[in-house]
């Protein structure tokens, strides 16, 4: 360490309680690669492998790279997980008021459980609403099998949005 201006050595230094351990830190380092500088120098290396094993290996490393770095992007994905149960909400919400026409008196007459047939149709509707929404969460979990940090992320995501989604949407009809 002789021969370094100080304000270089105070910045190498940073983070080791002496200049002590940071010389030993150097001296291990500049072991271990004299060491392997000596092993290199003797030859290849004899693996326990064969050469069939180890392309296997190869490829299988290969396959698993692909898989991680092929697909959408993170942030897509979220941004799917967010955004597809709110426009699911929405047109439940447009077909649940193009459906829902009021019965007229005269209807009424003629068929006395016109309002119990208008109440089967609306449980049906709802019941879709939220099959869709549970198809949409197992569909993206599916498609984004290979890449587990991602599915975690939209399950994480989907999920209670879906559900919050599917909540706030039964409500408006209720209060409607």
């Amino acid at each position: 360490m002789r021969g370094l201006p100080p304000a270089v050595l105070s910045f190498a230094t940073r983070g080791y309680s002496s200049l002590r351990a940071f010389k030993g830190l150097v001296a291990r380092t500049l072991s271990r690669r004299r060491f392997w500088a000596s092993v290199l120098a003797r030859g290849p290396l004899i693996f326990p492998l064969s050469c069939d094993e180890l392309q296997g290996i190869q490829k299988m490393k290969m396959a698993i790279m692909i898989a991680m770095s092929s697909g959408l992007p993170s942030w897509l994905v979220v941004l799917a997980a967010v955004i597809t149960p709110i426009v699911m909400a929405l047109t439940f919400l447009m077909v649940m008021d193009w459906i829902n026409r009021p019965v007229s008196v005269e209807e009424c007459n003629s068929d006395p459980n016109a309002g119990f047939h208008v109440a089967q149709r609306n449980d049906a509707l709802v019941f879709l609403h939220a099959l869709a929404q549970l198809a949409f969460v197992a569909a993206g979990a599916w498609r984004i099998r290979q890449r587990p940090g991602v599915r975690v992320a939209f399950l994480l995501v989907a999920i209670p949005v879906s559900a919050l989604v599917f909540l706030l949407s039964f409500m408006v009809l209720i209060a409607r």
